[in-house]
């Protein structure tokens, strides 16, 4: 939703502190068809951290947990726009797991949209398809 349909990824998956058989160090960046990429990158071996960020030419912004999404305790939120200073505010505490039910379930019943379309849906499916054959490949691989 946020650049578009994507068009291929590489995936890097090594053991760099475990023997966990399925890695436990994963990177893959994605590039997406009307320009723009992402990176998305876990690991299991160190303590958590979840940071989301976003960069463009006229400003960035950044967001990480204050604690693990199944205890949720708030989010850091650093930005900054061109000709601004950087800007930091914390946000409470939510529970978007459950709030993304509670919208599913509207939707069913047709008091509202899904805030998260069919199409959207398809694509992150296609991107996560294309991920798992990068892990195993090696290569750069299309999303279909």
């Amino acid at each position: 939703a946020l650049l578009g349909e994507a068009l291929d990824v590489r995936v890097a998956c090594e053991n760099l502190g475990s023997n966990f058989p399925q890695g436990d160090t994963m990177s893959a960046h994605i590039r997406f068809r009307n320009g723009g990429t992402a990176y998305i990158s876990a690991t299991l071996v160190t303590p958590f951290i979840s940071r989301f960020a976003v960069y463009g030419t006229k400003g960035w912004i950044e967001i990480r947990d204050k604690a693990h999404v199944e205890s949720p305790a708030g989010w850091v939120v650093t930005s900054a726009m061109t000709g601004t200073p950087i800007s930091v505010h914390e946000v409470p505490p939510a529970e978007p797991v459950k709030d993304n039910l509670v919208a599913f379930a509207q939707a069913i019943r047709g008091e509202t949209h899904y805030p998260i379309t069919g199409d959207d849906l398809i694509g992150n499916i296609a991107i996560l398809e294309a991920i798992i054959k990068s892990a195993a490949s090696g290569a750069i691989e299309t999303v279909a």
